[in-house]
C-alpha cells in the first residue's frame, strides 16, 4: 500500500519520464524515455576544495535526460565538513532510504522507504517512510500524515508526530498532530498541545 507522498513521488517521477511529447495536429503522442545511464553497485564521491563533501553509494543508479534526474534504489548517503583545524573531514550526517529522486537542478530531493537520517552533528535520529527536500528553502517535510520519530540519544529524547517540518539551516522543527514522547534531560519541557 502506497502513502500519499510515494504516490505524489511517483507522479512526478512519471511526469518527467513522460515529459517528452510530439504535438503533431491535434493528436499528442507521449514518449518513454528510458534512464540514460543505469549504474549498478555504485559509488560516488563528491570533493570541493580537495575536501570530501559527499559520498554515495547505491544498488542501482539511474539518470534521466529530462531535468539532470536520478532515481536510486537502496541508496546511502554521507555528508562531511570541515574538521575544526580545516585539514580533515568530519562525518556529519548519514542518509539511508529503499528509493530515492534525485531532481539535481531544483534541489529537490525525495526519500522513501525505510527512511533514516542520523545527523551526527546534532546528536538528532530522524526515522520515517517518506522525506521530501527543498535545497531551496532548506526545508525537508515528511508525507502528509505520515509519522516521523526523532531521537536524541545525549538528551535521552524520542519524539514522534505526523506531518513533521524541518529546517535543515538549523535544525529547528516541529509536528502538527499526533504528537507524544519522553525525555528524562530535565531541562527539557515538552508541549503535546502545540506540537512543538
Amino acid at each position: 500500500m502506497y502513502t500519499k507522498i510515494q504516490m505524489n513521488m511517483l507522479l512526478v517521477f512519471l511526469f518527467f519520464l513522460f515529459s517528452a511529447c510530439n504535438i503533431n495536429g491535434t493528436q499528442k503522442t507521449q514518449v518513454y524515455e528510458p534512464p540514460k545511464i543505469v549504474f549498478e553497485q555504485v559509488s560516488l564521491l563528491r570533493y570541493e576544495k580537495n575536501k570530501k563533501v559527499f559520498f554515495v553509494t547505491a544498488d542501482i543508479l539511474e539518470r534521466y535526460p529530462t531535468g539532470e534526474t536520478f532515481a536510486a534504489k537502496n541508496i546511502n548517503i554521507k555528508q562531511y565538513s570541515k574538521g575544526e583545524n580545516d585539514t580533515r573531514e568530519m562525518l556529519d550526517l548519514i542518509a539511508t532510504a529503499d528509493q530515492a529522486l534525485l531532481l539535481q537542478q531544483k534541489e529537490h530531493y525525495y526519500l522513501s522507504g525505510n527512511v533514516n537520517i542520523n545527523n551526527r552533528k546534532e546528536d538528532l535520529q530522524l526515522r520515517t517512510n517518506s522525506l521530501f527536500y527543498n535545497g531551496e528553502t532548506n526545508l525537508l517535510v515528511s508525507g502528509q500524515d505520515e509519522p516521523v520519530e526523532i531521537s536524541r540519544h545525549n538528551q535521552d529524547t524520542s519524539i514522534r508526530g505526523t506531518n513533521f517540518v524541518a529546517n535543515v539551516a538549523s535544525w529547528e522543527f516541529m509536528f502538527t498532530d499526533n504528537v507524544t514522547g519522553q525525555s528524562n534531560n530535565e531541562s527539557d519541557t515538552t508541549d503535546e498541545q502545540d506540537g512543538e
